[in-house]
């Protein structure tokens, strides 16, 4: 392979997962949010998710990989990276919180805020322990 060539298939992995990831997302959230009692709850359950996925993900991964991101495989650049960086949405959920807001309700705002945060560090956590056992 050219050198070219292995410069940017990094680039092509990512766009390919974050392709895939952008469009599982509008379709879950879409889902989620006939389920869950706010709108901008199915963000939250979507990212909370790819958090799980991603802390499973890393479990996997050696721990060579894990302390040299800066040389990280091909799968991680598409699985970490495209995908579920793209299934996770850090702009929708603070775009959720500030609509939260403009409408002055303060509850539903923090009690998104914080389960999305703290949600989100359990569930990697958990994905990390159960993909780690």
């Amino acid at each position: 392979m050219s050198e070219l060539a292995l410069a940017i298939r990094p680039f092509f992995l990512v766009a390919i997962g974050a392709i895939t990831g952008s469009w599982i997302r509008m379709y879950a959230i879409d889902l989620f949010e006939r389920f869950l009692p706010f709108k901008h709850w199915g963000t939250m359950a979507v990212n909370v998710f790819s958090a799980f996925l991603l802390g499973l993900f890393l479990a996997w991964l050696p721990n060579s990989e894990l302390n040299s991101l800066p040389k990280v495989s091909s799968l991680f650049m598409f699985i970490s990276v495209g995908f579920l960086g793209s299934l996770s949405t850090f702009s929708t959920f603070v775009s959720d919180l500030l609509s939260t807001l403009l409408v002055n309700n303060w509850r539903q705002f923090f009690s998104l805020a914080v389960l999305s945060l703290v949600g989100g560090l359990l569930a990697v956590w958990a994905g990390f322990i159960l993909g780690d056992g």
